[in-house]
């Protein structure tokens, strides 16, 4: 005599889906489940919802290392700072202190300029709405 398993095989029989309350074959009803354990919800085909991969970031070793290792900082402070235009190098030297002060006065200038247009900008904004 052969031995039968402890369920039977279900193929004739009907199922309710837990998420949306359809009927369905219960073959064809799926398990979900979240970080690959099961938790015992099943749903048809339409409202499955596979785990997904990010779920299982936990389980793998996961480093983003931000200091260095027996780091060399630059010390020449004063040197590293200053703001040197491309081109301004002649014959191999760099600009001197009054090249630099008339480059940072061009692009106070040229800011004060911008200040001027974006303020006569929004004076001509302001009086265009009072014209209604």
């Amino acid at each position: 005599m052969a031995k039968g398993g402890k369920f039977a095989s279900g193929k004739w029989a009907w199922g309710i889906c837990d998420t949306c309350g359809i009927r369905a074959k219960l073959i064809t009803l799926q398990v979900q489940s979240v970080m690959g354990r099961e938790i015992h919800i099943r749903s048809c085909a339409t409202c499955n919802d596979p785990d997904h991969p990010q779920n299982f970031l936990p389980k793998f070793v996961t480093n983003d290392p931000q200091a260095l290792r027996d780091p060399r900082p630059d010390t020449g402070a004063y040197a590293s700072r200053v703001l040197t235009p491309p081109g301004n190098w002649i014959n191999g030297q760099p600009p001197t202190p009054a090249q630099l002060e008339q480059r940072q006065a061009e692009i106070e200038a040229e800011q004060e300029r911008q200040r001027a247009n974006w303020r006569m900008d929004m004076e001509a904004q302001r009086l265009r709405q009072r014209s209604f």
